[in-house]
């Protein structure tokens, strides 16, 4: 408001207003409006406060009543500026857009200025948060093909990794004996006797050379079971007994050795020895303690032939059993002489314990005696 118009102006405003057909503001006593003009003049000023107040009839006494009860307020007092308002004619009341950067949401009259600030409800305008725009179809092809450079470098990366670190897990953690030779070296082999017969037993690898079989045949046959008649060919040749071979060792052996299920009876052992001129020493029934395999090889300097079963982790391919012939042994496992494709060098306590049958063979000459410490 601008300030408070005198009476003269006031009476000519409300004059000017009832030539439009007493609609847009009537006084108390005035000739009641019809109710389509009464909705259009509710429209312009106070929308809520004007059709909460209008009838829902069309009955003229009430629609009086509903008039004259209707509280006034300051439309007579307000002062306008632009006199072509009273001259616009009702049909021509086309409405607007709103002029641009404006925030009012109400439309404007074609053809008039913008009404005072004041006069217009405060109507707040709400905006929603703005959001990115999504790419869908991108989203979905990504969906749909799962292999990307990223996920590739990291497929790779995981595949290299499992490489190296599965490397250093598989067979055994090396041990202090392990990097010994099947010769006579440093360490244990520093407590052998000048004459030890374990720093002469060297490895014959019974599914490699065919040359230690009588013929293709004979290796074809047996390379998969003949342990036994290595490891017995392995300690002859220590006792330096002339042409020995696997395959004739086979052939000593004779019917206690089978292409199927290898040496069929430990007898087979005594059988091949005391044609050479040997003793074998059985210890099927009570297996050799630590303290008594170590006297026999690091001090007396005989090989033990050991038999082992296991068929789970790394040696599960000992599940139909196997010989060994140890050659060494110290606090922390035993010095290995190995003819199968494992190539075995050292185990370990732990794991010669675990795949330990117990038995165990020694071979001596006839007259040799020595004593073992229980």
């Amino acid at each position: 408001m601008q300030g408070t118009p005198d009476a003269a102006t006031s009476g000519q405003a409300s004059a000017r207003r009832r030539t439009l057909g007493d609609a847009t503001h009537p006084r108390v006593g005035a000739a009641p409006p019809s109710e389509g003009r009464l909705r259009r003049a509710a429209t312009i000023g106070d929308t809520t406060k004007r059709h909460a107040l209008l009838p829902h009839t069309r009955d003229d006494a009430s629609l009086r009543r509903a008039w004259r009860d209707m509280p006034d307020d300051e439309w007579d007092d307000e002062r306008w500026e632009d006199e072509r308002w009273d001259d616009m004619d009702e049909d021509d009341g086309a409405w607007d857009e709103p002029p641009r950067g404006s925030n009012s949401r109400l439309p404007v009259l074609r053809g008039s200025r913008e009404l005072a600030a004041d006069s217009s409800p405060a109507l707040a305008a709400y905006r929603g948060p703005s959001r990115a725009r999504t790419l869908t179809r991108s989203v979905r092809q990504r969906a749909t093909q799962p292999w990307s450079l990223t996920r590739l470098s990291l497929t790779l990366m995981a595949l290299l990794v499992a490489l190296f670190t599965g490397a250093t897990h598989a067979g055994e953690r090396s041990q202090p004996l392990m990097g010994f030779s099947t010769d006579a070296g440093t360490g244990p082999a520093a407590l052998w006797p000048a004459n030890a017969v374990t720093a002469k037993v060297v490895a014959l690898t019974q599914g490699v050379r065919t040359d230690l079989y009588d013929s293709a045949e004979q290796y074809n046959t047996y390379w998969g079971a003949a342990c036994s008649a290595a490891a017995l060919a392995e300690i002859l040749n220590a006792y330096a007994v002339p042409n020995v071979t696997i395959g004739r060792m086979i052939d000593e052996l004779g019917s206690k050795i089978s292409p199927s299920g290898g040496l069929l009876s430990y007898d087979g052992f005594t059988t091949v020895a005391q044609g050479h001129g040997l003793r074998t020493d059985m210890y099927t029934d009570r297996p050799l303690s630590m303290s008594q395999m170590k006297y026999l090889t690091n001090v007396l300097g005989i090989p033990i032939i050991v038999n082992v079963r296991i068929a789970y982790g790394y040696y599960h391919f000992f599940a139909g059993g196997h010989f060994l012939v140890v050659t060494a042994v110290d606090d922390q496992g035993l010095r290995i002489v190995d003819s199968s494709l494992y190539y075995v060098k050292y185990l370990p306590w732990g794991v010669f314990n675990s795949m330990f049958t117990g038995r165990s063979v020694v071979i001596v000459p006839k007259d040799y005696v020595y004593t073992l410490q229980t």
